[in-house]
């Protein structure tokens, strides 16, 4: 029998191992990251705040690197990145369509900035 090796007595079946199924990947445009990056900093930002106003006794740090990361954001550009690339007209001519989204990340950005 092909794929048993005989062991002291008994069969020992070599299987292949178990696939799996593929795993399931969604593509998302640049704006549609830039807008979840947004809400999840946003969201960050929000819970330290909270924390910070229910026991001021926590360290500031956290909150204290994560503003410094958005106000100079050298690494990745920040904000000046998605106005360059998205709120310039150009763009908003090439994709009407994304009127509603490039909305939704101005107000994340508003959020972000106290505006």
């Amino acid at each position: 029998m092909q794929g048993c090796e005989p062991t002291g007595g008994s069969l020992l079946m070599l299987l292949p191992p178990p696939t799996l199924p593929p795993f399931p990947q969604e593509e998302i445009s640049p704006l549609e990251n830039a807008i979840e990056t947004m809400e999840r900093t946003n969201e960050r930002i929000s819970n330290i705040v909270q924390q910070h106003a229910w026991d001021s006794s926590l360290p500031a740090h956290p909150l204290s690197m994560l503003l410094s990361g958005i106000v100079d954001a050298g690494v990745m550009g920040g904000l000046a990145n998605y106005e360059k690339a998205f709120f310039h007209p150009k763009y908003l001519q090439e994709h009407p369509e994304d009127q509603d989204k490039i909305d939704i990340l101005k107000q994340q950005i508003a959020l972000q900035v106290g505006g």
